[in-house]
């Protein structure tokens, strides 16, 4: 998905009024795209707009000044332009802060990315070989699900028992002293959570008091680390055999049933016989431990 194509998208939410929590999920799939961090300007120009305005205001906008290059604001936030002061700019401004920042950008992303996978061209490993074909990650309960971070393998990390990686992945997006209204400590409340779409689930409640951008480098760090961890410890080690026995296979995740900026971002999604549209970031990162693995140096 593009730039333009993400911005498009945000035309499906006419009734999402904005708020400072859509803030963040407006930030987190420019630079997930973009794989970059966004500049603090822009990311003011964002927060003007989500609140005060819908998602499909805000994508209509934008095109209006990237397409036309010709200011048009809606006459809803001509009359509806509290919280301009709070913000420091008008909603003029920021939607033509943002277009400038968008038309930049989309001249110096490269071409959509798409896994090739057919019987003709193959993507080659660390030696120049060719891969075997696909392992796919899909529910946890089907095969290879168990190379997902929502498989029952419980992880130790500083002193503490996690349920799931997908648990401490989540929470390492918080600082450790992060807190919400009542006081109590974030990252705790996700390792409380008893499966991991409900801790996912409890990290979006927060988002607002992430330190880690979802989908950055600090991010990808992390998913390293706890992908590691999971499979390193005592009581998982059977998952560094089962992981060896995939040999050569390219792992991808599937994501073909929430083709969403993160579902492409960590997994790909199917397109057409062959052909896969994502970074499988998640693929990746387990192909890369499999090496690391595979080349460590045995025990005497």
């Amino acid at each position: 998905m593009t730039l333009h194509e993400k911005i498009n998208d945000w035309k499906k939410y006419p009734n999402a009024l904005g708020s400072e929590s859509q803030v963040s999920v407006l930030v987190g799939e420019l630079a997930a795209i973009l794989k970059k961090e966004i500049p603090e300007p822009v990311k003011s120009a964002l927060k003007t707009l989500a609140l005060r305005g819908t998602m499909r205001d805000i994508a209509s906008a934008i095109g209006s000044n990237t397409e036309q290059r010709n200011l048009r604001v809606p006459s809803f936030h001509e009359v509806v332009d509290s919280g301009a002061a709070s913000c420091g700019i008008s909603w003029t401004e920021a939607v033509a802060v943002l277009a400038q920042y968008v038309t930049e950008c989309e001249a110096q992303l490269p071409p959509a990315e798409n896994i090739l996978i057919n019987e003709i061209e193959r993507p080659t490993n660390d030696q120049g070989g060719f891969f075997m074909p696909v392992v796919i990650i899909r529910g946890v309960k089907e095969d290879y699900g168990w190379l997902g971070n929502m498989s029952p393998h419980k992880i130790m990390y500083e002193k503490a028992c996690w349920l799931t990686a997908e648990a401490l992945f989540q929470a390492l997006r918080f600082p450790l002293d992060a807190v919400n209204d009542e006081g109590m400590n974030i990252r705790e409340l996700i390792r409380a959570q008893k499966s991991p779409m409900a801790a996912k689930m409890k990290s979006k409640k927060y988002m607002d008091n992430r330190n880690i951008t979802p989908m950055g480098n600090e991010d990808l760090d992390n998913m390293r680390m706890v992908l590691r961890l999971k499979f390193e410890q005592i009581h998982n080690t059977p998952l560094e055999r089962d992981l060896l026995e995939t040999g050569d296979k390219f792992i991808l995740e599937d994501c073909s049933k929430r083709p969403t900026v993160s579902g492409r971002f960590w997994g790909a999604q199917r397109v057409a016989d062959g052909i896969w549209k994502g970074t499988n970031k998640l693929g990746q990162l387990l192909m890369e431990l499999r090496t690391e693995i595979r080349n460590r140096p045995a025990v005497q």
